[in-house]
């Protein structure tokens, strides 16, 4: 059993990062046609640093994709039907294919918290973006032209201060907490916001997420020929609930916990019945 896990797990881990390599490859393109006006150094540029925010937010979609395609390439070859000859449950498989999108998941995870905020500020001079003028925090907003603070309490204006002292690194945590999901886990963590709150729960769960995607992608039935895009079109429909339920908690309809956890904890539900299912058959 070591040497299918080892070989599974390996057979995962590749074709995750080939669909890793071929997204950042598609996203790169339409970055630097998008972009053309910028000239082909600074739209290749862009295209690298806005490269760790997209694949971060498409790492579940990405597991289960290429952990589909590893598991179709095993049956083209014959190596299922092996396995399942040999008395191996195709859940078995399942199950380290998602110890590799688990990896995945802790992978994505530390970009988001370490790099993305990091390869985002690099692409905004590129953008030539206007300024922002206001920066918002949990006590008030600061203009950042000439530092002028205004502060507030219960969503009244309390005092206004010119001059105000902050230092570089508060009013640049304040602005990655303005666009919590391309903020510093330093940020995030620093910040009582419900929205920072609610971004730190949906990265936690993207690490689950990605590990369910993986075995999903590797168990579900279909013909060798059609599976990627069932698999596919399966991981797209969640990614688009899981944005609703982020969107729903962003603007207070539900809470911080449901809007960031549930559509993982559904995943996760429906294939736990399917493995205590097969169990019984193997």
């Amino acid at each position: 059993m070591a040497t299918v896990f080892r070989f599974v797990f390996q057979q995962a881990l590749i074709w995750i990062g080939l669909t890793v390599v071929f997204l950042a490859g598609l996203s790169g393109l339409a970055t630097v046609v998008e972009n053309t006006r910028l000239g082909p150094i600074d739209s290749l540029k862009l295209a690298v640093f806005q490269a760790p925010g997209i694949l971060v937010s498409m790492a579940p979609i990405i597991c289960a994709g290429g952990a589909a395609m590893a598991s179709v390439r095993m049956a083209i070859r014959g190596e299922q039907i092996a396995l399942d000859s040999a008395g191996i449950s195709p859940w078995y498989t399942a199950a380290v294919a998602a110890r590799a999108g688990l990896l995945i998941g802790f992978l994505q995870w530390g970009i988001a918290g370490h790099i993305v905020h990091r390869s985002e500020s690099a692409a905004e001079p590129l953008r030539n973006s206007p300024a922002v003028e206001w920066v918002w925090m949990d006590e008030g907003a600061l203009r950042t032209t000439d530092r002028l603070w205004v502060a507030r309490q219960e969503g009244r204006i309390t005092s206004v201060s010119p001059n105000q002292n902050f230092s570089l690194i508060e009013i640049q945590n304040a602005r990655m907490r303005q666009r919590p999901k391309m903020a510093s886990a330093h940020a995030l963590h620093t910040s009582n916001a419900p929205t920072a709150k609610l971004e730190q729960h949906n990265r936690l769960a993207h690490v689950l997420a990605c590990a369910a995607m993986a075995g999903m992608g590797w168990r579900i039935r279909a013909r060798p020929t059609i599976k990627v895009g069932v698999v596919t079109a399966l991981a797209l429909g969640w990614q688009l609930a899981a944005l609703g339920l982020y969107t729903a908690a962003a603007q207070g309809h539900i809470s911080v916990l449901t809007g960031g956890w549930l559509a993982t904890v559904v995943l996760c539900g429906v294939l736990s019945a399917g493995w205590f299912r097969a169990k019984r058959h193997y």
